[in-house]
Parts: C-alpha cells; sequence; structure tokens
C-alpha cells in the first residue's frame, strides 16, 4: 500500500559488459535496489507429440481461454502473491490489462496457444497463454487447486499448441529460487539457456 514499484533489468551475455554490470548492481544496492535472478528456459515442443497428454483431474476440464475469461484470470493473478515481493498484490485492472494486451488488436487468444482450465464448479482454476512465436507468458493456477497436475496438464497442451504450428522453440521465463516452477519445467523437457538480474524498489508516494 502507498508503494510504486521500480523495475531495472540488465541482460548480457558479454564478458566485459557483465563484469562492467557488477558495479551498476552494487551501485544500486546503495540506491536501495533489490535484486533476483531471472532464468530464460527452453524446450523443442514437438518432442511431446508422439506421447500421451497427462490427464487433467476428474471433474476438470480443459478448453481455449476466450475473451470472456479475462476478467477471471485477471482476477486469479491479481489474487497470486509475487514469489520474492510478497507485500505486492498486482490489480485485477492491471492483470486484465496484461492478458488484454497478449491477446492481441483482435482482443482474442490464438486458438488452443491460450487455455483454461476449468473446476468441477465452472470456475476458471487455472490458464496459461503463449504467443504466435512459442514464447509462454503465463501459467497460471488457483491456490485451492494445485498439487493436482494441473498446472503440468496446462503447460503440456500449450507446448503442443506450439509444435502444431511448426515453432521449434518454447520459450519461458522463471525466478531463480522458484524451486516448484523450475522443477515442473524441467519435467516438461525446459533447460536454462541463460538467466539476468532484475533490479527493483518501492518508492513512496
Amino acid at each position: 500500500a502507498g508503494l510504486d514499484l521500480i523495475t531495472t533489468t540488465f541482460q548480457s551475455c558479454d564478458r566485459p559488459l557483465e563484469r562492467e554490470l557488477v558495479h551498476v548492481g552494487q551501485l544500486l544496492d546503495r540506491l536501495g535496489f533489490r535484486s533476483f535472478d531471472v532464468c530464460v528456459l527452453e524446450c523443442t515442443p514437438a518432442s511431446l507429440l508422439s506421447g500421451a497428454e497427462p490427464p487433467f483431474p476428474a471433474g476438470y476440464r480443459h478448453r481455449p481461454l476466450l475473451s470472456a475469461d479475462i476478467p477471471a484470470c485477471a482476477e486469479l493473478m491479481s489474487a497470486s502473491p509475487d514469489l520474492l515481493m510478497e507485500e505486492v498484490r498486482y490489480p485485477a485492472p492491471e492483470c486484465e490489462e496484461i492478458l488484454r494486451a497478449s491477446a492481441g488488436p483482435s482482443g482474442h487468444f490464438s486458438g488452443d496457444l491460450a487455455g483454461v482450465a476449468l473446476a468441477p464448479d465452472g470456475r476458471v482454476a487455472g490458464f496459461a497463454t503463449a504467443n504466435s512465436t512459442g514464447v509462454i507468458g503465463q501459467l497460471y493456477v488457483r491456490a485451492p487447486h494445485r498439487g493436482l497436475g494441473i498446472g503440468r496438464a496446462l503447460l503440456d497442451r500449450t507446448l503442443r499448441a506450439i509444435a502444431r504450428r511448426g515453432i521449434e522453440r518454447a520459450i519461458l521465463t522463471a525466478i531463480h529460487g522458484n524451486t516448484a516452477a523450475l522443477a515442473l519445467y524441467g519435467r516438461a523437457g525446459f533447460a536454462e539457456i541463460y538467466r539476468y538480474p532484475l533490479f527493483f524498489r518501492y518508492l513512496k508516494r
């Protein structure tokens, strides 16, 4: 409450520049910034097409994410605490803007590149989105429904949709230290290709 979040991200594969970024990081630390590493992971989704789809739990069903689902998905995003910044709750309207921007000018996601898992009561239990270049942008499961294999099933179907479009690589990011997410992605065939630091701090309004 009463805080603004400022983020500053640096990434480089150039070793001399990386050494310079160490000095930049030290400066940002003195200015009150905190930091964590973001892992960039990739996999070859075509390898999944020959295997069986992991099932959703009994009573749950999967379908494409529709524009009418966006408010419920935004509420789910807003209710999910940030892994390392637990005091942050992103407002639902901001999350809705992110999802609508992901959907593109048409306001609709591209077929099965975005899907929702519906609980037995018909509510959104989780969802995943990807774009036409193979970048997976969101993967969320509502807290009461975690541990049932819903995240794995959503991720698998998203990767299959990417593979059917002939996209050779799928890409996503995860915070280093989010062991549950990294384990899920590892089981799906993802491997880290590089990581970069993200610096952030809060400013009082």
